[in-house]
């Protein structure tokens, strides 16, 4: 029965000595202080606007057409006129 206590202290004994061997080895020291490679990181993911049939209507809405072609055709007339 000693020896069976006795072999299971030992087994006990070792697993312990291999965890702490363990985390201790996922740890790594930068510049004195020590950093845990095995933290879980927070992800930022980036909001991306998506286009849909109402905002591509809106943005065609919002261009002003006229705005140029008025004075592109008196400069297009005052060329044909001076040929």
């Amino acid at each position: 029965m000693n020896k069976n206590l006795l072999y299971g202290a030992l087994v006990v004994i070792v697993i312990i000595a291999f965890t702490v061997i363990w985390k201790n080895s996922q740890k790594e020291e930068i510049k004195g202080e020590v950093e845990n490679k095995n933290v879980v990181t927070e992800v930022q993911k980036e909001v991306v606007p998506v286009d849909t049939a109402a905002s591509i209507s809106n943005d065609v809405n919002k261009i002003d057409v006229n705005s140029g072609i008025d004075a592109d055709l008196k400069t297009l007339d005052s060329d044909v006129g001076t040929l």
